[in-house]
């Protein structure tokens, strides 16, 4: 009798234990349920924020492309213009860049060519506000400033910046004289947690400020600065990171007016889930073909048609193009360590570009 009681007793245990164990199960399958949610929700947050966080990518990728499909209709409808600034006026669309009331030229300390490339004389003249970064000054006076007669007053006026704005450890006391003399404001910054690009592009965003105050229109994105950053490429591998960092930093603030520029190439921020259309001053033979142009010299100042699509602020899980000699359709994630598209070749008047994440896109200067 107390056997069959005790087996009884056993059976129902055990069944109060497999309830129990499948309760659990349930809840533990509940529970990934509203991780994998979470996790969608917080990629999905991150790419509208324009973030990075790459953990994500490889677990949800599959969540991601689903997620991707439901906006293909903010590709379709948002659109973020870039018309280089080299086009003609009657070629520029009526565009958020088009509208940029203004240009201000940032001049890094690199070397720059004696006399200055056509590239730089271009930027120079469409720009109302010049700003040195620190010893970038060293460079803008040794390129233009005539002294072998030893008198520095025989010098052209022509090149003499608004300001020259840095931490001044490179900017040496002759150039720092001369053009105090000329009417530069020379600023100096002794914070260590920015650089001297930083430095310059506050300076920039300040005088932006004015400028929409003094219109009296202090709400409209377009009373802005189209920044160009000249002498971004070409020096110390770090101090180019530098410069890719300022687009990732600076370009929201700037309304993405914000590109870097040597004699060779130049480079933008695509924002993601907008579609990116780029309007270049190509030639019929600019897009037929691919020139090559050696010696700074020989180059007019201009973007060419050569061009790269590079994943540099992380991986890009989705992009699609138009008006390429290669085009990618969304299947295959741009990623170091993956594929880059280097070396491609724009071949249409507009490109389109729609990505998932942040892109730089780089042509050559020809």
């Amino acid at each position: 009798m107390s056997l069959v009681r005790t087996n009884k007793t056993t059976r129902a245990t055990h069944a109060v234990r497999f309830r129990v164990a499948v309760d659990l199960g349930l809840l533990a399958i509940v529970c990934c349920s509203l991780c994998d949610f979470c996790s969608a929700w917080q990629l999905h947050r991150d790419v509208i924020l324009g973030g990075s966080r790459g953990g994500h990518w490889h677990r949800k990728s599959a969540l991601f492309v689903t997620m991707a499909e439901t906006t293909e209709k903010t590709f379709d409808t948002v659109c973020r213009n870039y018309d280089s600034p080299f086009l003609a006026s009657n070629d520029t669309a009526n565009t958020a860049t088009a509208t940029a009331t203004a240009t201000a030229l940032v001049i890094l300390n690199s070397p720059i060519t004696r006399p200055p490339s056509r590239l730089f004389q271009k930027l120079w003249a469409m720009s109302s506000f010049r700003i040195c970064a620190d010893g970038g000054a060293n460079r803008l006076y040794d390129a233009t400033v005539s002294v072998s007669s030893g008198d520095a007053s025989t010098a052209t006026t022509q090149y003499v910046p608004n300001m020259i704005r840095g931490d001044l450890d490179s900017l040496r006391p002759d150039v720092r004289a001369y053009y105090e003399s000329m009417g530069s404001v020379v600023e100096q910054d002794h914070c260590q947690d920015t650089n001297d690009l930083d430095k310059a592009l506050q300076a920039v965003q300040r005088n932006a400020v004015h400028m929409r105050e003094n219109n009296n229109n202090n709400n409209t994105p377009n009373n802005t600065f189209r920044v160009c950053i000249y002498g971004a490429f070409g020096g110390r591998f770090d101090q180019e990171m530098a410069s890719i960092q300022a687009l990732y930093k600076w370009s929201e603030p700037f309304h993405n007016h914000l590109t870097l520029y040597s004699d060779e190439t130049c480079a933008i921020l695509l924002p993601a889930l907008v579609k990116n259309q780029i309007r270049l001053p190509l030639s019929n033979a600019d897009l037929s073909s691919s020139s090559s142009y050696g010696d700074t010299s020989e180059r007019i100042g201009r973007e060419g048609p050569t061009c790269g699509l590079i994943p540099i602020g992380g991986r890009c899980e989705s992009v699609r193009t138009t008006g390429l000699k290669w085009n990618l359709d969304g299947t295959t994630p741009l990623e170091f360590g993956g594929l880059v598209s280097s070396s491609n070749h724009v071949t249409k008047e507009l490109v389109t570009i729609q990505t998932s994440h942040p892109l730089v896109f780089t042509t050559e200067m020809i």
